[in-house]
């Protein structure tokens, strides 16, 4: 009797810690917890043959109890330890779960505050999914652009390239960047530089998402710069007052004329003009009537020139007309006679009525000088001897 009791005592024991644990662990069966079958079945084993070694022990067949008592012993032992392995299985899973949930949500809030737009879009070019700031940056919700596809929203001569994005992106996996436009929903457009990666379903492109990236601010940038670029090439290469062509851009007019000459074969000339009694509309009527007098000069010379000639200022009131491909020195002569005719008109300014004279020298390459330096020398020359045989006159004078 004693001998039962004592292993009734520590059945009891063994199963009450056993059950402790039972419920400890079963309360995590509302994260997921599911204890193996193995283990539900051991603990109503145990539960039995504790029923049965308690009935004998009361029964007084020691024998009886102590074997039901030591059977139940081993199924609590069995029982921990399967509760245990299944725990553990348990706790991994959870683990997986929780490390594979934290990575999801992570994921989506990449996604969602990326810093710059993202677009998930279908191999029918159709918006799946756009980020926060795609909405933000176009103007368009959530639902607009989800009931839009890309087309809706570039210019019609970016179709083509859109098309080409996703061939490229079926064979590549990826493309390369590329700049174009996107529209805003206030139909403004702006400058966007999109790159992209393909999404497949089991081994199967079913889309791309598409990084755009809105550089209005950088291509803005870069065409004031251009700008910028374009007026120090015009004040560098022109002059101001008129806008013609000044000394330096006329200098590589003629070297291009000499090489093609020089190459080729053939005439060209250089006209040297002054315009006479210039000085004295300037100290009569001031700089500014001057620079009107200036700038209609400079129109005039520009009417009968040909498409090919360059008329320049090189300074005050001397301009230089380059004449390409001449073929005789009569040729020449017939346009000198023609800016002649141009100033026998006068020049009207604040109703006033300026007659002016001009003093023209000629040179031809390769007759008179083989360099730039030399043939506007030349010409310089011959425009101070028509000025001195001239000037006493009160026409025109056209002298070579």
């Amino acid at each position: 009797m004693e001998l039962a009791s004592i292993f009734l005592l520590a059945t009891t024991l063994v199963l009450t810690g056993a059950l402790f644990v039972v419920r400890r662990n079963f309360r995590m069966a509302t994260a997921g917890f599911k204890p193996s079958a193995l283990a539900v079945l051991v603990l109503l084993c145990a539960v039995l043959s504790f029923v049965v070694a308690l009935w004998l022990g009361l029964g007084e067949s020691v024998p009886g109890a102590a074997f039901s008592a030591g059977l139940t012993l081993a199924l609590a032992v069995t029982l921990l330890f399967s509760l245990e392995s299944s725990l553990g299985a348990h706790k991994e899973n959870v683990t997986d779960q929780s490390v594979d949930g934290r990575l999801e949500d992570i994921s989506v809030d990449l996604f969602e505050n990326a810093i710059d737009p993202i677009f998930i879009v279908d191999t029918d070019f159709r918006y799946r999914q756009v980020n926060r700031r795609a909405i933000e940056t176009f103007g368009f919700s959530r639902e607009e652009f989800l009931s839009m596809t890309i087309f809706d929203v570039i210019p019609q001569e970016q179709v083509p390239t859109s098309k080409d994005a996703l061939e490229k992106l079926k064979t590549r996996g990826c493309y390369e960047h590329f700049i174009g436009k996107m529209r805003h929903k206030d139909g403004s457009w702006r400058d966007i530089e999109v790159g992209s990666s393909a999404l497949y379903r089991n081994g199967e492109i079913i889309g791309s998402c598409d990084i755009v990236r809105d550089i209005s601010l950088r291509k803005a940038a870069e065409r004031q710069l251009v700008d910028l670029n374009r007026r120090l090439e015009q004040q560098a290469l022109h002059d101001p007052l008129t806008g013609l062509p000044n000394r330096r851009m006329l200098y590589q007019h003629m070297e291009r004329c000499l090489a093609r000459c020089r190459r080729n074969g053939g005439m060209f000339a250089v006209l040297y003009v002054d315009l006479n009694y210039f000085k004295q509309i300037n100290d009569q009527f001031g700089h500014k009537e001057g620079d009107f007098v200036l700038k209609a000069c400079a129109e005039r010379l520009m009417e009968k020139s040909r498409g090919t000639d360059i008329v320049s200022r090189i300074g005050g009131d001397e301009f230089v007309v380059l004449i390409e491909d001449v073929d005789t020195a009569e040729t020449v002569k017939v346009i000198e006679t023609n800016l002649c005719q141009l100033f026998s008109r006068p020049i009207k300014v604040n109703n006033r009525l300026h007659t002016l004279q001009l003093s023209v020298g000629v040179s031809l390459f390769p007759h008179d000088a083989e360099t730039a330096d030399d043939l506007i020398s030349s010409a310089d020359r011959r425009m101070y001897i028509a000025k001195k045989r001239g000037r006493a006159r009160s026409d025109i004078v056209c002298g070579s």
